[in-house]
C-alpha cells in the first residue's frame, strides 16, 4: 500500500532544505500537521501530530537525512510485522527548479489486517507538496 505526489518547486535545493526540515514550523503553512515534537536528527524520534485526524498521532524515527536531498521517517510494530516508511526526495532539476516527491509506504505480515484502518491519505500528501511549494516559493 502507498501513497505518493511529486511537485515542481522553483527554489535551490538548500531553500527547500531548509523549509522542509524546519518540523517546528509546518503548523504555520501545513494545513495538515497541526504539530511535530521531538528534534528532527538521524535516528532520533519525532512525533507528528495530524490535523487530518487528531486521534492520530505518527511516531517515527528519522533514519535517513542526506541535505539537501532525501529524508526518511521509519515507523511501525517491532520484527517487521508493520511498517510504514515516509521518504521525502528533492530531485535537482535545471537552475533553481526541483521536484519534490512525498511518498507513504506500508508493509508488513499485519497488513492485510491493518489496511482497513488506514485512510486514504492521498489528498493530505498532496496538500503537503502544495502548501510545501507556496512556502518555499513565496
Amino acid at each position: 500500500m502507498e501513497f505518493r505526489t511529486s511537485i515542481g518547486i522553483d527554489a535551490f535545493a538548500d531553500d527547500a532544505w531548509h523549509v522542509l526540515t524546519d518540523t517546528r514550523s509546518w503548523p504555520e503553512w501545513n494545513k495538515t500537521v497541526d504539530r511535530v515534537i521531538g528534534k528532527l536528527a538521524l535516528n532520533q524520534q519525532i512525533k507528528v501530530y495530524s490535523s487530518v485526524d487528531t486521534k492520530r498521532i505518527i511516531t517515527v524515527r528519522v533514519t535517513e537525512l542526506a541535505r539537501p536531498s532525501r529524508m526518511v521517517w521509519e515507523g511501525g510494530l517491532p520484527f517487521g510485522l508493520f511498517t510504514v516508511i515516509r521518504t521525502f526526495s528533492l530531485n535537482k532539476g535545471i537552475g533553481s527548479f526541483n521536484d519534490l516527491t512525498v511518498q507513504e509506504k506500508y508493509s508488513g505480515l499485519l497488513l492485510p489486517f491493518v489496511r482497513k484502518h488506514i485512510p486514504n491519505l492521498q489528498p493530505s500528501i498532496d496538500e503537503f507538496a502544495i502548501c510545501l511549494k507556496r512556502r518555499i516559493e513565496s
